[in-house]
């Protein structure tokens, strides 16, 4: 992918590395990602492995054209939280999940083990603390419309909650 590919998009994406390899998110995905994999190096010496992050909504299309009806789930082009820098499709998830989660990834996507979506930190709080599942939560963020900010009482996801 090249550097005109984020120019076109109008998606505000910050690179990040994860030990030699580049990763684009946007900038609060981006921060929470360093973070993970910052913790995961320096509690086990290894990095956090992505290989799918940032898609552009053409990238996104060739997959869903080219998907297999059996095999993992592929969202529909402009829906994909790739498509907006906010997931990772990573290697060594069972290695990486306890430190994404901390840092407000989740995955919550059936069959597609190796997706991690950046929810927030206070979202992913009210998951690991019991309160809510993940579908709960993602349920619940899904609901959010532009109109729903337009109620000052709404402030954010965890109104819904």
């Amino acid at each position: 992918m090249n550097a005109d590919s984020f120019l076109d998009s109008g998606i505000d994406l910050k690179l990040v590395k994860a030990g030699s390899k580049n990763a684009f998110f946007e900038p609060e995905a981006a921060e929470a990602f360093s973070r993970a994999d910052v913790d995961m190096f320096s509690a086990t010496g290894k990095h956090i492995d992505p290989y799918s992050i940032y898609r552009t909504v053409e990238h996104q299309a060739q997959l869903y054209a080219n998907r297999d009806p059996n095999g993992k789930p592929v969202a529909k082009p402009g829906s994909s939280k790739h498509n907006f820098g906010k997931a990772a499709d990573i290697r060594n998830t069972e290695e990486a999940e306890p430190y994404l989660r901390k840092h407000g990834f989740m995955n919550d996507v059936a069959n597609d083990s190796d997706h991690f979506h950046y929810v927030g930190a206070k979202s992913n709080r009210n998951v690991l603390s019991g309160l809510f599942s993940p579908s709960e939560v993602h349920a619940a963020e899904s609901k959010l419309t532009a109109d729903d900010f337009l109620d000052s009482s709404i402030k954010s996801a965890d109104d819904f909650l």
